[in-house]
């Protein structure tokens, strides 16, 4: 009986170590559970992990490759400079009301020289020697800087200008006074304006146009190459026999 008693006892022996040695591969959120009364004891409000677990990593988010918006390329338009076709020239202008014995003429040519002459008369102004009246009097001749401004205009820049006669002087001749007079519409201006024949009209000075015999008469101005006199606002226009 006694031999019984020990087998049995060994028995025991051997299956709790083997118990104790499987419950030791576990561990609990606090502390590690007791062998002692194990299985019979009940396990209150543990956790079991197991040991050392692979970590769990949230898997990052795919993001998409940047790409650059896409941009229609733009190319800025070269401007266009204008040309200088002065192929109408020489042309022979004129400043005048239609109205009194006064006018100015003036004949441009492509290099921008020019020459030109203006004439008032006044017979009732007379005396014993110059009964046959007064008449003033001036042959110019000058020249211009021509630099296109578009298609249908050109800046012109005086640069010269000569009187023939001075001003001021008179002497008589035939019976008439003559005085020495300035270039009526071009002395007191620099700045001057060559219209061609295809200008737009609304972009002229209203008074400018005035001095077109065309505008007078209900025409167009734009039919004619002008000079515009940008300080006074007169007028030289082609002038046809």
């Amino acid at each position: 009986m006694k031999k019984y008693l020990l087998i049995l006892l060994a028995i025991i022996t051997v299956f709790t170590f083997s118990s104790c040695g499987l419950i030791a591969k576990y561990y609990f959120n606090e502390e590690k559970v007791s062998t002692k009364g194990y299985p019979d004891e009940e396990l209150e409000e543990t956790k079991m992990y197991i040991v050392d677990p692979e970590p769990e990593t949230e898997p990052e988010p795919e993001t998409e490759p940047e790409t650059q918006p896409q941009t229609q390329a733009q190319t800025e338009p070269v401007p266009v400079e204008p040309q200088l076709d002065l192929s109408f020239l020489p042309t022979e202008f004129a400043f005048s009301s239609g109205v009194g014995g006064w006018g100015t003429s003036l004949t441009l040519q492509p290099n921008g020289k020019f020459i030109g002459s203006y004439h008032d008369s006044d017979m009732g102004d007379m005396g014993t020697s110059y009964p046959n009246g007064t008449v003033y009097i001036c042959d110019f001749s000058g020249n211009f800087n021509i630099t296109p401004i578009n298609s249908y205009s050109y800046s012109l820049e005086l640069t010269k200008l000569v009187y023939d006669y001075g001003t001021g002087g008179s002497w008589i001749e035939g019976g008439v006074r003559y005085i020495a007079s300035d270039a009526y519409g071009i002395s007191g201006c620099t700045n001057f304006i060559l219209y061609t024949s295809d200008a737009p009209e609304y972009e002229m000075n209203e008074e400018f146009k005035t001095w077109s015999y065309n505008y007078i008469s209900g025409g167009s101005v734009v039919e004619s190459y002008a000079i515009y006199n940008t300080v006074d606002h007169y007028g030289f226009f082609e002038y046809s026999y």
